[in-house]
């Protein structure tokens, strides 16, 4: 990014500059932070965690430092946010422009390609009118590196990437499927409860779940575990949490009371 927003911006060509700019905040957004969200809210301080807060303040302060000169004002109050109590120019507009390095083309064309089969799997997802949130068993995809496999799957909700010549999705449902399905479902309405009681990603929270659905209750039981560590609960009840943010939902068009307190 850093060098294609130099070489437009020496050419004189603006649009073409701050076009790179763009991209480059939706990857930070949509692919970095929300990928990395998990590495963001450790309960514990390891290098991981701190690795990946140093990798987006270098980021964030970069693209300001590219925002400058388009967009001096936004761009300087925050840099100063960013920035403050560091040893750093006072101002983006007392900063030296960033250095582009050489990038690694043969990562960012495997990135491109990984990006491409994730596209095509939520391309079929749609056609069979499966959600997301619902994991499926395989993906078939052309031949890839082991980490990027595991990007696309995470990325597509799948269990398992197999090759082949072409990106073929398997929408059979399995009834652990439709378990799991379930699940991730009732965690998403966990995750808007968390959101509209004021909670910040990093609070830990008490969990009640009460419904009179078998097949909820059965979903509740045997995936307690990834729910409490995806929704950061210290504890799961079947009852209402007092005291805090309560609300029916529907899952699966069953109801479900979902209450939470943050964990003092």
């Amino acid at each position: 990014t850093v060098q294609i927003v130099t070489k437009q911006a020496d050419d004189y060509k603006i649009a073409h500059a701050i076009e790179p700019i763009f991209a480059l905040i939706d990857d930070t957004s949509n692919w970095y932070v929300r990928r990395s969200r998990r590495r963001f809210w450790k309960s514990e301080d390891d290098g991981d965690k701190q690795s990946a807060y140093i990798t987006l303040h270098f980021v964030l302060t970069v693209t300001m430092q590219l925002l400058a000169p388009w967009a001096p004002f936004i761009s300087d109050h925050l840099w100063r946010e960013l920035t403050a109590g560091m040893d750093l120019p006072n101002s983006v507009h007392l900063s030296d422009w960033p250095k582009a390095i050489e990038p690694d083309a043969e990562i960012l064309k495997q990135m491109a390609q990984a990006r491409e089969y994730i596209n095509e799997g939520l391309s079929h997802r749609a056609a069979a009118g499966i959600k997301v949130r619902q994991p499926l068993a395989t993906l078939a995809i052309p031949k890839l590196s082991k980490e990027l496999q595991t990007v696309v799957a995470e990325e597509v909700n799948v269990k398992a990437i197999t090759t082949g010549k072409d990106v073929r999705l398997d929408t059979k449902l399995t009834n652990e499927l439709k378990s799991e399905g379930l699940m991730r479902e009732l965690v998403r309405h966990i995750q808007s409860g968390r959101k509209k009681a004021g909670l910040n990603v990093e609070d830990r929270i008490r969990l009640g779940l009460n419904t009179d659905s078998t097949v909820v209750r059965q979903t509740i039981k045997q995936h307690e575990v990834t729910i409490k560590a995806e929704t950061l609960a210290v504890e799961l009840k079947d009852a209402v949490i007092d005291g805090g943010y309560s609300e029916e939902v529907k899952i699966d068009g069953n109801p479900v009371t979902i209450s939470l307190k943050k964990h003092s």
